[in-house]
C-alpha cells in the first residue's frame, strides 16, 4: 500500500519537479486531478500544496488499503498520461513502472487454482513467486531511471529485495493469505536503520555525496551476516581478548588530556560523573548494547557493516 502511495506521490510531483520541460505543471495537476476523480469515481480525491509554496510542492498522499488498490488500476492509462509527454525522456519509464506494479500486485492477490497439498501445488506457488518478483525488479529499476535512489524507501527496498518471493516460497502461500504483522513488523526494523543512516533522517553530508541505496545496502549486508553466520564470526575475532588488549595499548589512551576530551575513566571515575555527562550517556548505551548482546546471543556490528566479510555466504 505505501509503494502505491509514494508510486501515485512521485507522479503528481513529476511536472513540478521538471519545470523546464513542463510550464504548464499546475495546469497538468489540475486536470489530472479532476480526471482520478471521475475514473476512481472518488469525489473527494484532492491534490494538497505545502504551505507556502504556491503549488508547486505536491504533499504526500495517504491511502486507506481499498483505495490504493483501486487507484493504481487507472494512472496507467488515464492519469499519467497527461501528466508526462509521450516525447518526455522517462514517459517508457513511467509505463513500465506503472505496468509492472500492479501486474505484481495483482500475483499477490491471485487465489491459486490448486489446493494446497495437492500435487503440482509447490511447484505453481514457486512459478507464481518468480513472476512476480520479475515485474518487482521491472517496476523499482523503472523507479531508479525516474528518480535516482532518492526514490527508494524501505517499503520498495523489501519488494525488490526479494523478501516476498523468499516468503511465498517458504510458507507456500500468496500474501492474500498473511497477516500484515509480520511485514509490518520486519518493515520497522529497516524504517529505523533507514532514517538513522540515510540523508532521510539529516546528516552533515554535503548534498552530492548523499545517497538513500547506501544506507539500505548495509542493512542487508547486516541481515546477510546473521543469516550465514558471518556476524558471530566477526563479533568473536571483534571482541576476543587478544583484540581487546590490542586496543589497550593505544598510545593516546595514556595521555590524560585525550582521556580527558573523550571522559575515559574508571569505573569509580564515572560514577563521580553527573547524571547528565557525556560518560552516563555511554555507560547507558553499553548496558543496551550488552541487553542486545544478550538476547540475540553475539553483538550487533552496527555502524559497521562494511568491515564485515560475506563473499563467502
Amino acid at each position: 500500500m505505501r509503494v502505491g502511495e509514494r508510486i501515485l506521490t512521485l507522479l503528481f510531483r513529476y511536472p513540478h519537479l521538471h519545470k523546464d520541460r513542463y510550464p504548464d505543471a499546475i495546469a497538468r495537476v489540475e486536470e489530472a486531478e479532476k480526471a482520478l476523480r471521475v475514473a476512481a469515481e472518488w469525489d473527494t480525491f484532492k491534490v494538497r500544496y505545502k504551505q507556502g509554496s504556491e503549488k508547486t510542492h505536491v504533499l504526500q498522499f495517504g491511502l486507506s488499503r481499498q483505495q490504493a488498490k483501486d487507484i493504481m488500476v487507472f494512472l496507467a492509462d488515464d492519469i499519467m498520461p497527461l501528466l508526462v509527454r509521450e516525447d518526455d525522456p522517462h514517459f517508457e519509464h513511467w509505463q513500465l513502472l506503472l505496468g509492472h506494479y500492479c501486474s505484481a500486485i495483482e500475483i499477490m492477490r491471485r487465489q491459486p487454482p490448486i489446493i494446497k497439498g495437492s500435487p503440482g501445488f509447490d511447484e505453481h506457488i514457486d512459478a507464481i513467486a518468480d513472476e512476480m518478483q520479475l515485474d518487482l525488479d521491472e517496476a523499482c529499476a523503472a523507479a531508479l531511471r525516474i528518480e535516482g535512489d532518492k526514490v527508494m524507501s524501505n517499503y520498495m527496498c523489501w519488494l525488490r529485495s526479494g523478501f516476498y518471493k523468499y516468503w511465498i516460497k517458504k510458507a507456500k502461500a500468496l500474501p492474500y493469505y498473511w497477516t500484515n504483522d509480520g511485514a509490518e513488523r520486519t518493515n520497522e526494523d529497516q524504517q529505523v536503520w533507514f532514517f538513522n543512516h540515510t540523508p532521510r533522517g539529516g546528516g552533515n553530508r554535503e548534498k552530492e555525496e548523499r545517497t538513500f541505496s547506501a544506507g539500505l545496502a548495509h542493512f542487508a549486508m547486516m541481515k546477510v551476516a546473521f543469516v550465514t553466520g558471518q556476524a558471530a564470526e566477526w563479533a568473536g575475532v571483534a571482541f576476543s581478548e587478544p583484540a581487546r588488549a590490542e586496543r589497550r595499548k593505544n598510545p593516546r589512551l595514556a595521555d590524560p588530556e585525550f582521556r580527558r576530551l573523550h571522559n575515559i575513566g574508571g569505573r569509580a571515575a564515572n560514577l563521580a560523573r553527573r547524571p547528565g555527562s557525556r560518560a552516563a550517556a555511554c555507560a547507558k548505551r553499553a548496558a543496551r548494547i550488552l541487553a542486545i548482546r544478550e538476547a540475540q546471543g553475539a553483538p550487533l556490528p552496527i555502524g559497521q557493516p562494511e568491515t564485515m566479510d560475506v563473499s563467502r555466504g
